[in-house]
């Protein structure tokens, strides 16, 4: 008979027993706590004494068709005795420094004690949350708890030594002061840091008693103010700031009503909506199937604000074939505005491609002036449909 577990053989009443038992020390000293020296498929040649195998296909010489069995050298046997081994069954291989466990049909590395990345297939959750008291000295890396609330009020100048990419997050329960040191205690102000109830921060450790803060949460949402702090230029309501030279924060006076934010001259600026948008007037000087005419004012209207004329123009629904051609006078309070008129060549229905274009010479047409629309000359009658555009920039 043998155990259920280990496979030792029992010995009956009356036995000569020391055969038995010396069988079942020498199982016990190979399975108890067992040390594999290696994984191998041929037995070496000169085994030390009681040096354990994990036998791997394929097996070959004394091990031939032993596959996955346990074997361990006995110099007082001069033989190999062999292990069954059980599912569950746990060794080391000292040779490959790992663990192997056996599945019932194989042995099975068993994954590294360290971390080397993948997946959690659940929720990592951390201990409850630890308080401790504000002193001199807070060892936050000693303590039982990533998350650690601080109480009391004693100024912070260190937090403990612990292994490098440690991280804690803080949360503190009233004002304090933590003591800025480039090396020890790096603070993303530059300077130290006076906490409130609420406040939240993460700090990692640098290894060799120094840490640094890697965010910093005020309970009341503000931002932390570094070296001599945030140095406000606005002074009235609606300012903004913008960059000035060298990036410094510059303040840039409300707009009036209407303005928008530009970009004037590669800085920002305020600026009338349509001061440097070009529009277009257009006046309808005639309807669009008679036959057009000469004469004074065809058109009389007032500027709705003053403008400043870039170009004009002149469109006909219908051109004429021939006679003379067609000439537009445009006058303001009665003057011309142009010292070469616009015309239509015959055939063309547009100013645009006349063999003489129009000149301004009176760019600035003020608000409300009176404009009025000349027809000078024509040619065989057949033209109709006079549009005329005056095109800028309103003032």
């Amino acid at each position: 008979m043998t155990t259920t577990k280990l496979g030792l053989t029992e010995t009956a009443n009356g036995q000569a027993n020391y055969l038995n038992v010396n069988e079942a020390l020498a199982r016990l000293d190979q399975l108890v706590q067992g040390a594999v020296t290696d994984r191998l498929a041929t037995p070496p040649g000169s085994p030390t004494n009681g040096s354990l195998y994990i036998i791997t296909a394929t097996a070959t010489g004394a091990w031939a068709g032993r596959e996955n069995q346990l074997a361990y050298w006995l110099s007082s046997v001069n033989a190999w005795t062999y292990v069954t081994p059980r599912e569950g069954m746990l060794l080391h291989v000292n040779d490959e420094d790992e663990y192997y466990k056996y599945t019932g049909s194989a042995w099975t590395i068993l994954p590294s004690s360290v971390f080397t990345g993948g997946t959690l297939s659940t929720a990592l959750n951390e201990a409850p949350i630890v308080t401790l008291a504000s002193a001199s000295t807070v060892n936050i890396g000693g303590a039982a708890a990533n998350t650690i609330s601080i109480s009391g009020t004693t100024t912070i100048t260190s937090f403990g030594t612990i292994a490098s990419g440690a991280k804690r997050v803080l949360i503190f329960q009233g004002a304090l002061t933590i003591t800025h040191n480039a090396t020890s205690l790096i603070l993303p102000t530059g300077g130290n840091i006076i906490t409130a109830a609420g406040d939240v921060a993460e700090f990692v450790s640098l290894g060799s008693g120094n840490w640094r803060c890697t965010d910093y949460t005020r309970a009341d949402g503000t931002s932390l103010a570094g070296g001599t702090g945030f140095a406000n230029p606005m002074t009235t309501a609606g300012d903004i700031i913008v960059g000035g030279t060298g990036g410094a924060a510059t303040r840039l006076a409300a707009g009036t009503n209407g303005q928008v934010l530009k970009i004037v001259s590669g800085v920002p600026a305020y600026a009338d909506n349509d001061a440097t948008v070009t529009q277009s007037i257009i006046i309808a000087c005639s309807d669009e199937t008679t036959a057009l005419s000469t004469g004074a004012a065809k058109v009389t209207f007032r500027m709705p604000f003053a403008f400043t004329l870039s170009a004009v123009r002149a469109s006909l629904t219908t051109a004429q074939a021939s006679g003379s051609i067609i000439t537009i006078d445009i006058d303001e309070g009665g003057t011309s505005i142009l010292s070469t008129k616009l015309t239509i060549d015959n055939t063309e229905k547009t100013s645009t491609t006349a063999a003489s274009a129009a000149v301004i010479s009176d760019a600035n047409l003020a608000d409300d002036a009176e404009i009025t629309i000349d027809i000078d000359q024509i040619g065989d009658g057949t033209a109709a449909g006079l549009k005329v555009a005056l095109i800028g920039v309103k003032v």
